[in-house]
């Protein structure tokens, strides 16, 4: 199973990443750009997002029907 996370908070992101990564693959995400490209190449089955980094590229998101795709 894939699982994308997209957290801007590094250590946040570090913690998830540990306590996961041993059941899971993981797809780390730490901007919008990244964000996009792999929904597109590597259709995770899963998506673990931060909401204050979601919120910060809501109008990209939305622009590019990225809800939609999660």
């Amino acid at each position: 199973m894939k699982i994308l996370l997209l957290d801007d908070a590094k250590k946040r992101k570090a913690q998830l990443k540990e306590a996961i990564q041993k059941q899971y693959e993981i797809i780390d995400c730490t901007s919008s750009n990244e964000l996009m490209t792999v929904l597109e190449s590597e259709k995770p089955n899963l998506a673990l997002l931060d909401m204050g980094t979601w919120k910060k590229g809501k109008s990209i998101y939305n622009y590019f029907h990225i809800g939609k795709k999660t």
